[in-house]
């Protein structure tokens, strides 16, 4: 009795030495499309800028990792009276975040991210000097990836932040960026 004892352990050891070793080291990479909304004193822009996201997941074990979020959105614009064109008006917006991640089976994991968003708007206007204003300020955010084959990951998520430019009446500007795209993993 004692030797089977012995033997279940060591098997059940072995058993769960041999699972996290399957999933240590596994890394996704994904490429997402984002878009982000701007809202400013209750009111939503009507252009979203939109832009790029990548993402990079590497799991410790069969449950935590850490992921690292890179974000880039553009939008051009201008402004006109009497339908003639005064001022070309540009809104950049980056993101670098990186946070913890948690699979909760071999299909679907979660993540948190925190980090720094960067905002820079530029007016020009042949009327008028050039206009820039640049204004860096905490982001965070929430993703979903889902694998539904082994090497395929889709990636959802989203990443708030909320800037005020110190030079102009631009304040309490709200950044929402959703994402949506896919990746592999390896």
């Amino acid at each position: 009795m004692k030797k089977i004892l012995v033997s279940a352990v060591v098997a059940s050891i072995f058993t769960n030495i041999t699972a996290s070793a399957n999933a240590a080291g596994k890394n996704t990479l994904s490429l997402d499309y984002a878009q982000s909304h701007l809202q400013f004193k209750d009111e939503e822009f009507k252009d979203k800028p939109k832009g790029v996201n990548i993402k990079y997941r590497y799991e410790i074990d069969n449950h935590w990792g850490f992921i690292g979020s890179l974000t880039y959105t553009h939008q051009e614009d201008y402004l006109k009276l009497n339908n003639i064109k005064l001022t070309d008006v540009d809104m950049y917006y980056s993101s670098l975040n990186f946070g913890p991640s948690y699979r909760f089976n071999k299909n679907i994991s979660i993540y948190g991210l925190i980090g720094a968003a960067r905002a820079r708007i530029e007016a020009k206007s042949p009327l008028v000097s050039t206009f820039k204003d640049t204004e860096t300020e905490l982001v965070y955010g929430v993703g979903l990836q889902i694998n539904p084959v082994k090497n395929l990951a889709f990636d959802v998520a989203y990443e708030y932040s909320k800037l005020s430019f110190e030079h102009s009446n631009l304040k309490d500007i709200k950044f929402g960026t959703w994402m949506l795209g896919v990746g592999y993993r390896f």
